[in-house]
């Protein structure tokens, strides 16, 4: 499958995902209270670690280990299947013991219960993830599209019926209608697909080489996701859920211009862990600059029209509420530019067999970010919060350049020489279709 369609199908998943995401947002934003929003909020930021670990552990290494052992298949799943259950079950129980000792300091009494209830989701939206990514790694993108529009259809559904019956709508009932909707899903999508059933027993050295892999891989995405969220968790401790509600509104718009991000990065990464074992140096340079540069094509518009309507999206968003959350947004939005750098060398790391070094860089991020959260939180508050979020990612992701610049030599002009390429390519892509017969003909009879 080329490039093209891959990288369109995985775009179209994201898409789906973060349609379904932002209408779910705004009923939520509309049919919740503030104090409801702001606990709702922060289960799905404690949750969001535990999806992030989990697919960290497993998500990467089993594309990798079935590039390299494909007849090994069925030991390979499931051996990822149950570190995915594992992973989601132990990663849960740790963020509502986390939420039980936090739920007063936060004012939250209901955390602990929506923080129990996520994981539920998270096991069950996991595995459904895990099944698209095994048929990622056979380059078939299509499953993640249908699976993403599936979920979506069903959780608007159970919604739509919730409104009709009349009854007021609290975080806690949203939260079970997500995991009614993830439990359907996943059901649904097991029963049909006989592959997916298939197991059998692995023996040590699989379990040993998936850890070996992807604990790397969790602790990546584990400080990857914390440097994203702890903003909002220390938001919690000095200004309680109201503020952490009008923050979610601008990390919000945040979220969904990272899923082409993360889109794409799903499309290339089987591609780069096939590539790399067998090109030289200079071909190693030459595709991470391709990638950033195809990141970055995709990137750039969104965060320049999202900066400059800022204030416009933020009401619409909200419905007029939450108006301080727009200056927010556009500091948070100025750490996207480097994103894409950060992202393409991640993943070069990954497909070269070194993703330890993702994690030692973004350990010292997370320290830096605590820091920068503590200082300026108290004394800032919202903005304290997106300055802190946007330097410490910046940071990041400029020191890391710094210290692989001899192995993967990032050449602006070369990413920009592609950058060009792309939007070339698309253009001829535009005009030809403009050229086809039944364009033509659209175009004279409106003319006429």
């Amino acid at each position: 499958m080329s490039l093209l369609k891959s990288g369109s199908l995985t775009l179209a998943a994201g898409l789906s995902q973060q349609v379904f995401a932002m209408l779910l947002f705004l009923l939520a934003v509309r049919w919740l209270s503030p104090a409801d929003l702001g606990q709702w909020a922060m289960a799905l930021t404690l949750g969001s670690l535990v999806e992030v670990a989990r697919m960290g552990l497993v998500q990467n290494a089993l594309i990798h280990f079935l590039h390299k052992s494909p007849e090994d298949q069925v030991r390979l799943w499931t051996t990822a299947v149950v570190l995915s259950i594992t992973a989601s079950l132990l990663g849960g129980l740790v963020i509502t013991i986390f939420a039980i000792g936090l739920q007063s300091v936060w004012e939250m009494p209901q955390l602990p219960l929506l923080c129990a209830g996520y994981t539920l989701f998270v096991l069950f939206f996991g595995l459904v993830r895990l099944r698209d990514t095994k048929y990622a790694a056979q380059n078939q993108f299509r499953p993640a599209v249908v699976s993403q529009i599936m979920f979506g259809f069903l959780l608007l559904s159970m919604l739509t019926a919730w409104y009709f019956t009349g009854l007021p709508l609290t975080a806690v009932h949203l939260m079970v209608l997500q995991i009614a909707a993830a439990f359907v899903n996943f059901a649904s999508l097991y029963i049909l697909d006989g592959d997916c059933r298939s197991f059998r027993f692995p023996g040590s050295q699989h379990w040993e080489k998936f850890w070996e892999y992807g604990r790397y891989g969790l602790g990546t995405n584990l400080f990857s996701t914390l440097l994203q969220r702890l903003d909002m968790l220390l938001l919690g401790v000095f200004a309680g859920p109201a503020t952490v509600a009008a923050y979610n509104v601008a990390s919000r718009f945040i979220t969904y211009l990272d899923w082409p991000l993360n889109s794409l990065s799903t499309a290339l990464f089987p591609g780069l862990a096939a590539a790399l074992p067998h090109q030289d140096a200079q071909q190693k340079k030459q595709l991470y600059n391709h990638t950033i540069a195809t990141l970055l094509a995709v990137t750039l518009p969104l965060l320049i029209f999202t900066f400059l309507a800022a204030p416009w999206l933020v009401e619409w968003l909200a419905s007029g509420k939450y108006s301080e959350a727009a200056p927010v947004l556009r500091l948070l939005l100025l750490a996207g530019l480097f994103k894409p750098f950060g992202r393409a060398l991640g993943l070069v790391l990954d497909a070269s067999g070194t993703p330890q070094w993702n994690f030692r860089i973004l350990l010292l991020s997370a320290l830096i970010t605590l820091i920068a959260n503590l200082i300026l939180i108290p004394a800032a508050g919202l903005t304290g919060a997106a300055l802190a979020a946007t330097g410490a990612i910046t940071f990041t992701i400029v020191l890391s350049q710094w210290l692989f610049k001899k192995h993967w030599s990032l050449r602006l002009l070369l990413v920009f020489r592609h950058f060009l390429h792309l939007y070339g390519k698309l253009l001829y892509r535009v005009l030809e279709f403009l050229e086809t017969p039944f364009i033509l003909k659209v175009i004279k009879k409106t003319q006429l």
